[in-house]
């Protein structure tokens, strides 16, 4: 699924009223890119479906609106993974720096990936009959060997490298030693930082966080995550409301004023009078040759990416990709490699492959690539105004080249 976002002049067809609570509900699956609303459902305010693009922005206008007072989380089990929360995280890390204004977040059971996130907030509150699910991490891989071998399928395989993974589920039975280490690495080190910057903002011990993940403390008494600290207060929303109530100085008779990212990114005039654009480009799904449109294939993506370049008005260009399998993406990534060094001189071109970290903690987990960190296209592109305003050349990163200047292990033929 491909879809490309420049800015440009908009008209406003919402406004945020006064003592106004941005309101993220942290549900359902979070999608990467924006959402492509019809004309009708935006008038309407329908199709609210959350994504990434919508809540991020919504939190950077929040920090600069007067009318918007604060921002309350409601954690009702989000479909996203540990890069996407992250990158909510660091987004209200920095609304609450710039703006000094107040987050609370709230929740009627608090799954790991919400907590994470809103694990920065002044004030957690759990419903008494809630539970706070911190787990951990897991990768798991499901192996076919078994079934070829009965239905007489024999698998012709050729790999070099003692951690190149892709194709055990075809030739083992089980992880081998060296999958399961760069797993344990993998998976160790992105549990490392979740578990300190959860101690971080809560002003409890990382060894506190373990332990009662450890426990299972989704199996708990409420009672036990606010004695660890880990959530202030155990209540139920319309008690929570009756506290917003009087952040924004309003009667209890009063109605709550809130507003959706989709809201206020609605209540956003944009203005590129220059008509020069940096664009973005976000991707969805397996990375292939060929495909649906729910999958990124080469033969979509690679003229979307020649036609921006060829956009007089469009200055840069940083590609987004969240891909749940990297199957094919050398040759894709070598398409776009020659679109990079065929049309830089007027359009510089930055593909930046994220969202591995959710790719690891789902269900399987490749060794192809390591690049270290998520950062959010919007933060590309201010990154790379600057580069560009400067006369430096950005960089290009393109799949596969950060893992191979990184990687050092002895060569095998299997």
């Amino acid at each position: 699924m491909i879809s490309s976002l420049a800015s440009s002049t908009i008209s406003p067809i919402a406004t945020i009223g006064d003592n106004a609570i941005l309101r993220i509900d942290l549900s359902g699956s979070i999608t990467d890119k924006p959402y492509n609303k019809s004309l009708q459902e935006l008038a309407n305010n329908d199709g609210n479906a959350s994504n990434l693009y919508e809540i991020l922005g919504a939190i950077d206008h929040a920090s600069a609106d007067s009318n918007i007072k604060g921002i309350y989380i409601n954690c009702d089990g989000a479909g996203m993974g540990v890069a996407s929360a992250t990158a909510i995280r660091n987004a209200l890390i920095s609304f609450k720096k710039k703006s000094g204004k107040w987050i609370y977040a709230y929740g009627n059971d608090i799954a790991q990936g919400d907590y994470y996130a809103a694990s920065v907030a002044d004030k957690i509150f759990l419903n008494p009959a809630g539970a706070l699910d911190i787990h951990g991490l897991t990768s798991s891989i499901l192996f076919y060997k078994g079934l070829l071998d009965k239905i007489g399928v024999e698998m012709q395989i050729i790999r070099v490298g003692t951690y190149k993974s892709a194709v055990e589920p075809f030739m083992l039975t089980q992880m081998s030693e060296a999958n399961k280490q760069q797993t344990s690495a993998f998976i160790g080190s992105i549990w490392k930082n979740i578990t300190s910057d959860i101690a971080s903002s809560r002003k409890v011990n990382a060894d506190d966080v373990q332990a009662y993940s450890d426990s299972i403390g989704a199996f708990q008494d409420a009672k036990i995550a606010v004695s660890k600290k880990f959530v202030d207060e155990l209540c139920y929303e319309h008690q929570v409301e009756s506290k917003l109530r009087k952040l924004v100085g309003i009667t209890e008779t009063d109605d709550l004023n809130f507003v959706s990212p989709s809201d206020v990114m609605n209540s956003v005039i944009t203005d590129n009078s220059s008509g020069e654009h940096i664009a973005i480009v976000y991707a969805e799904g397996e990375i292939n040759v060929d495909g649906n449109s729910s999958s990124i294939n080469s033969k979509d993506i690679v003229p979307e990416i020649i036609k921006l370049a060829n956009d007089k008005s469009v200055k840069g260009l940083v590609s987004r990709f969240e891909n749940h399998h990297v199957a094919h993406h050398d040759v894709a990534s070598r398409h776009l490699r020659d679109v990079s060094v065929a049309h830089h001189g007027h359009c510089r071109v930055v593909v930046h492959l994220v969202e591995h970290l959710e790719f690891l903690v789902s269900v399987q987990l490749d060794d192809e690539s390591d690049y270290g960190g998520e950062r959010h296209g919007k933060e590309d592109a201010e990154r790379l105004k600057k580069r560009l305003s400067s006369g430096v050349e950005p960089e290009s990163l393109v799949a596969g080249d950060a893992y191979r200047q990184n990687e050092c292990h002895e060569q095998d033929f299997d």
